[in-house]
């Protein structure tokens, strides 16, 4: 070793990052041929020129100081790491900046992508319920609200006379004659049974108004069961919420 600026390169042994870290304020001098050995030996452990230390201490060696020393492949290699570092430098910065436009809308397109999503699941639950209710429609309309044929079910409109003999399965009697349609049996419009009825009806006469007064205790008594068989409370309350009107105008009284 030889204490001679000329000689060779040196380290500030400040401590600083990019000059030193030995913290003792003293300069640490080599000779040519050692700076040439130092390089050699840090090289070989695979160090980058430009992260070679002082050997006496943490100080980073400053490659201006270097390159003196440096063989023309040794300079070229430096060079071409030190491209290399300020490229990787330079993409990984680029990465971060395209990082940061692209994670806030991949958040975006993913919480729109959710939103659909609940929204489909809600559309279908929504769907399925409507077809659960309106099944439950169809059994209100025809075992309550509605006056059918206890054979075939077809709905009539009550004419004076309960007793109904001419009902042909839901075809027009002008229609089911000439194609000589047998017709339902014989039955009674206010029991909605076929003879002999319950009530011990004949040929007796009942207006619309005394129809409903006396189906009234019946219709009350298959719609408490009907309510009573919907299986869940969301659907019962969907189904009660739309029967309210028509159970309304039929003088019933929904069950709670």
């Amino acid at each position: 070793m030889k204490e001679s600026a000329a000689a060779g390169a040196f380290c500030v042994g400040d401590g600083g990052g990019g000059g030193g870290g030995g913290g003792d304020g003293e300069k640490h001098f080599m000779c040519g041929v050692c700076v040439q050995k130092h390089i050699a030996e840090q090289t070989e452990k695979g160090v980058a020129l430009n992260r070679i230390t002082c050997p006496m201490c943490p100080s980073l060696l400053p490659l201006s100081d270097l390159s003196h020393f440096l063989t023309a492949t040794q300079l070229s290699n430096t060079l071409v790491a030190t491209r290399r570092e300020a490229e990787q430098a330079g993409m990984q910065q680029m990465n971060a900046i395209k990082q940061r436009e692209i994670d806030p809308l991949r958040r975006r397109i993913l919480e729109l992508e959710a939103r659909i999503e609940f929204d489909a699941d809600e559309r279908r639950r929504q769907l399925q319920q409507e077809a659960e209710v309106q099944q439950w429609l169809d059994r209100f309309a025809n075992e309550v609200a509605t006056n059918c044929c206890p054979t075939c079910h077809t709905p009539f409109i009550h004419d004076a006379c309960l007793t109904i003999e001419t009902c042909y399965r839901g075809v027009p009697e002008r229609e089911a004659r000439p194609r000589r349609i047998q017709p339902c049996p014989t039955w009674c419009a206010a029991c909605l049974h076929t003879r002999p009825c319950p009530g011990g009806h004949g040929h007796d006469f009942m207006n619309a108004h005394q129809l409903a007064n006396y189906q009234r205790p019946a219709k009350q008594q298959r719609l408490n069961a009907l309510v009573r068989a919907v299986p869940t409370p969301a659907l019962r309350n969907a189904f009660i919420t739309r029967i309210a009107g028509e159970a309304a105008q039929l003088f019933l009284t929904i069950p709670q």
